[in-house]
């Protein structure tokens, strides 16, 4: 190496170099796209031949830098941008001519756009125009949410539509990507959905003759307001100076021949909501044959309804109303009908009457088949007069009464035959109680008259019960004793008790009074009812008195105190009357009481003597003991 000083002297100096090491090689590779504001990253694949890369020197294009080895930028801004690498060596060897470049291109976002391309109408769908734009790539997807906790994905440019619910503003909001994977940012747009209105018309009720068909509007809306009304009147023989179609609220339209017809109504609101509706109404022909058939045979009594049934004619179309003057002499006896029917059938009563025989009246009959096209049809009804009756009332009776007729005629004399019926009647009016039973019963009275014209009548007999008794068994009392009469009571209402003769009761107005008679005696029961009905029974009580025993007979034949008569035991009922000699042995027997003893034991006469006895009376009396001597 020489060197030359600045005086002008030269020098040299040599040395040996033994290792000289070649510039390193710069390189890296990348993705040549990023979206903005995602990163790229930047991968080194620098080399230095027998040597290691030792730093990194990173330019991104844009104004920054990095020393890092593998770095990742963020870009502020798309654009285009030259990115450059040098490095250096473990041996201080830099990079002069093998510096790396690449490009890298930073895309714009897509910008996310929509509008409205009507106004939002509940339960209507609700259509979304795209309006995104992209700087690079296609539009590849569209992620909406419509504020409604609804969420849609569509992967084409499609129609965007949602059908809202409810009313209210809906915060709605978009989002786009490009194929290039780049994403925009939210896009939101308040939504008013406002409510629809609901079309509603009366369809006319009209025939041909009538000139204007009247269309009223009855459509309503929850909130706002209508704003526009389109009619559609349906009718193809519309002409220039008669459209088919009108704009405005109510109107009128002539329709020139009979059939069926279909009108429409769209009904708007000031938001530009609609709704439609339709109505199929018939326009009725003008030729109308009124009629109606009586049903009742030509005998029609004041006291029946008179039923007619229609037998009008129309020419085409239908009959759409009936208006009945039953009887021009009464302006309420009218029938209006907005509903009839072919063959329906109508009824009405007169004001029944008796007198005079007949009367007639005019029935006039008119049908409609619009506002102006009515024709009338009138028939004479003779009505006959029906009898008037009258039932005598019967008063209230007790069941065990004996049996009578029942009243009941026509008035007037009117001729003609009745019947009676019901509970214990008989067909002439013979009422039986007994037979009816207590209780009430509805008799009923039917009087043909000789027109054949029948009428009804009922009245109520009340039959009270009588009650029913049992005075109870005969009784025996023992003389100077009392016993409790016991009679049998069937009723369940209230009743009195009455007991005669009073002689020997403890009360006369009780059901079991203490009977103390001092000789036989009947007693009578007469029972009342709270309807003063009664019944009665008997009741024999005997009084039994004391035995009166002899102590001596003679059984000789000669007709005086021939038998042992002993008074008043014949009164007792099953009394026992045992005889025994002096030797205790049982020679005679007697059971019921009712000959006195002749003195003969086994057919042969007794010996004389004294006989000892038991006799028993039975019936609440002790026996009684004693002797009694046979002498001849």
């Amino acid at each position: 190496m020489q060197v030359t000083s600045g005086a002008g002297c030269t020098g040299s100096q040599t040395q040996v170099l033994t290792n000289i090491f070649e510039e390193p090689q710069a390189a890296f590779a990348s993705a040549t796209e990023v979206c903005l504001g995602n990163s790229i990253s930047f991968t080194d694949q620098s080399n230095a031949p027998n040597a290691s890369v030792a730093t990194w020197t990173w330019d991104f294009g844009d104004g920054t830098t990095s020393s890092e080895r593998n770095p990742s930028k963020t870009y502020a801004a798309p654009g285009t941008y030259t990115v450059t690498l040098n490095v250096v060596s473990d041996k201080g060897c830099s990079t002069v001519t093998k510096t790396a470049t690449r490009q890298v291109e930073v895309l714009a976002l897509p910008v996310a756009d929509f509008e409205l391309a009507l106004a939002a109408c509940v339960d209507r769908a609700t259509v979304f125009q795209d309006r995104s734009v992209t700087a690079a790539g296609n539009m590849v997807k569209w992620s909406w949410s419509f504020g409604d906790n609804i969420s849609a994905i569509y992967n084409n440019n499609t129609a965007f539509e949602h059908i809202y619910a409810n009313t209210g503003t809906f915060n709605a909001s978009l989002v786009v990507e490009t194929d290039k994977g780049c994403v925009s940012t939210v896009k939101s747009l308040p939504v008013v959905v406002n409510p629809n209105p609901i079309a509603a018309f009366d369809a006319p009720v009209i025939c041909v003759n009538d000139i204007n068909a009247p269309f009223a509007d009855a459509s309503t809306i929850s909130g706002g307001s209508l704003a526009s009304w389109e009619w559609n009147f349906g009718d193809a023989n519309a002409t220039a100076g008669n459209p088919n179609s009108f704009n405005g609220q109510n109107t009128f339209h002539h329709y020139a021949i009979p059939g069926t017809y279909t009108a429409t109504l769209i009904a708007g609101s000031a938001e530009g909501c609609r709704d439609t509706t339709q109505r199929t109404f018939t326009v009725n022909g003008a030729v109308l044959t009124p009629s109606f058939l009586v049903n009742n045979n030509g005998t029609i009594c004041s006291n029946t309804d008179l039923t007619i049934t229609d037998n009008s004619q129309i020419d085409a179309g239908q009959i759409i109303r009936v208006v009945i003057q039953w009887d021009p002499a009464d302006a309420s006896a009218i029938t209006v009908d907005e509903s009839p029917t072919p063959g329906k059938v109508y009824t009405h009563r007169y004001p029944a009457f008796s007198s005079p025989a007949s009367r007639t009246v005019r029935v006039r009959y008119q049908v409609f088949s619009g506002m102006t096209c009515v024709d009338t049809y009138e028939r004479d009804i003779t009505l006959l007069a029906s009898p008037e009756l009258s039932f005598a009332a019967a008063l209230p009776i007790c069941s065990d009464a004996p049996s009578f007729n029942l009243t009941a005629f026509a008035a007037f004399n009117m001729a003609g035959s009745g019947i009676f019926d019901g509970p214990g009647t008989t067909a002439s009016g013979l009422f039986n109680p007994a037979l009816a039973g207590a209780g009430e019963h509805l008799i009923k009275y039917e009087f043909t008259a000789a027109n054949s014209c029948v009428t009804e009548i009922s009245n109520t007999v009340i039959v009270n019960p009588t009650p029913v008794t049992d005075a109870g068994a005969d009784k025996v009392v023992l003389e100077g004793g009392s016993v409790t009469l016991t009679p049998v009571l069937i009723t369940d209402y209230p009743v009195t008790y009455t007991w005669t003769p009073s002689t020997g009761l403890s009360d006369v107005a009780v059901p079991n009074p203490s009977a103390s008679p001092v000789d036989d005696i009947t007693y009578h029961l007469t029972i009342t009812s709270e309807f003063g009905c009664t019944t009665s029974d008997d009741v024999f009580v005997k009084v039994l008195r004391s035995p009166v025993i002899p102590n001596i007979f003679s059984p000789n034949g000669d007709g005086i105190n021939d038998r042992w008569v002993i008074e008043h035991l014949e009164s007792y009922p099953g009394c026992v009357v045992q005889l025994f000699n002096r030797y205790g042995q049982l020679v005679h027997k007697i059971v019921n009481y009712t000959t006195p003893w002749d003195g003969r034991i086994n057919g042969k006469d007794a010996p004389v003597g004294t006989y000892y006895y038991i006799i028993d009376p039975r019936n609440g009396r002790k026996p009684m003991t004693g002797y009694v001597d046979i002498i001849r």
